[in-house]
C-alpha cells in the first residue's frame, strides 16, 4: 500500500475504524452521487454498458456544474481553482504490484521462492531478511537496504550469484578435473598418476573435489617431494585411497624401498623354513 502511494506521490491518512466522521467529505460525496445520479437512473433500462456510461457522464457533468447552496461556485469551479493547479502528471511506468515476505536464510545461503532456491550473501546465513517479490524480480532486503536481486524464473534448480559465494564455494563451482591434473604435474609424476587413476573411478564431482583438496592439504603439510614418493609407494602396493596416502606419510613408509625383507638366518623351532612346504 505504501509502495502504491510512493509510486503516485500520494500521502495516505487512514481513517479510524468505524469512525465515518474522519472522512466526512468522502461519505457526503457518496450520498450526493446516490441522490443526483443513481436515483435519477433507477427506472431506466440499459442494454449496453456504453449507453449506461454515457448516461452517467451526462448526469456527472450536470452535478459538477450545479451551484453550491451555501458556498460560492460549483464543484467544477472549485476543482479548477484548487486541485487542478496542484495536479502532477502520471508516472511514466505502470505501478508494479509487490509482495513482501519475512524469511530466514538457510544454511546453504539461499532463500526459497516458489520452491526454487535463490542465493544471498553468505554473511546473512541464518539471519532474517525481507523479500520483495514482483512478477519478474526477487529483491532481498536487510537492514533497510537491498543486498541481492534475482530475475524470478520458473524451475527448481538453484539460482546462484557467484558474488554471494565464499572463496571455497566459488572454487568448488568452477572446479574441474583437467585443472587438478595440471596441478598434480607441478607436484610430481607419481601424484599425477595416482590422481588420474582415482579420478577415473569417481562418479560425482564431490568425490573428485574432496580427493584433490585432500592431496593439496597433504602437500602443504608434508611437501611435494614426500607426497610424490608416497603416491609412488601407494601405486606399488595397489593402494587407492587418500587414507592410504595419509598413512604412508604418517609412518614414513615412502622412504622404505621394495625388496628389503629377507628370511630369518637363525635356527628356531618356530621357524620352519621354505623346505617345510615341500
Amino acid at each position: 500500500y505504501q509502495s502504491l502511494a510512493d509510486h503516485y506521490s500520494l500521502t495516505i491518512i487512514p481513517a479510524r475504524p468505524r469512525t465515518p466522521k474522519d472522512k466526512g467529505k468522502v461519505e457526503n460525496g457518496v450520498l450526493v452521487v446516490e441522490r443526483w445520479i443513481l436515483f435519477r437512473l433507477r427506472k431506466r433500462v440499459f442494454h449496453q454498458l456504453h449507453d449506461l456510461n454515457q448516461a452517467i457522464q451526462e448526469l456527472l457533468l450536470d452535478l459538477n456544474q450545479r451551484k453550491f447552496q451555501k458556498l460560492p461556485g460549483s464543484r467544477r469551479s472549485t476543482f479548477e481553482a484548487l486541485d487542478l493547479p496542484a495536479m502532477q502528471p502520471l508516472p511514466n511506468g505502470d505501478f508494479e504490484y509487490a509482495e513482501f515476505r519475512r524469511v530466514r536464510v538457510s544454511m546453504d545461503g539461499c532463500v526459497s521462492v516458489d520452491d526454487r532456491p535463490y542465493s544471498v550473501p553468505q554473511t546473512l546465513v541464518r539471519k532474517e531478511v525481507e523479500l520483495r517479490l514482483t512478477a519478474g524480480v526477487i529483491e532481498v532486503l536487510y537492514g533497510g537496504r537491498r543486498v541481492a536481486s534475482h530475475q524470478r524464473t520458473p524451475g527448481s534448480e538453484p539460482v546462484i550469484d557467484p558474488l554471494h559465494l565464499s572463496d571455497s564455494q566459488r572454487y568448488y563451482r568452477t572446479w574441474n578435473s583437467a585443472n587438478e591434473l595440471d596441478w598434480a604435474l607441478t607436484v610430481g609424476l607419481n601424484v599425477h598418476a595416482f590422481l588420474q587413476a582415482r579420478l577415473q573411478d569417481t562418479q560425482f564431482k564431490e568425490q573428485g573435489y574432496r580427493l584433490t583438496m585432500g592431496l593439496k592439504k597433504l602437500e602443504r603439510e608434508a611437501g611435494a617431494q614426500r607426497l610424490d614418493a608416497a603416491c609412488r609407494k601407494a601405486i606399488d602396493i595397489c593402494a587407492s585411497s587418500l587414507h592410504n596416502i595419509r598413512s604412508i606419510l604418517k609412518t614414513r613408509m615412502e622412504s622404505v624401498s621394495q625388496g628389503t625383507t629377507q628370511e630369518a638366518d637363525f635356527e628356531h623351532h618356530n621357524v620352519r623354513g621354505a623346505q617345510y612346504y615341500h
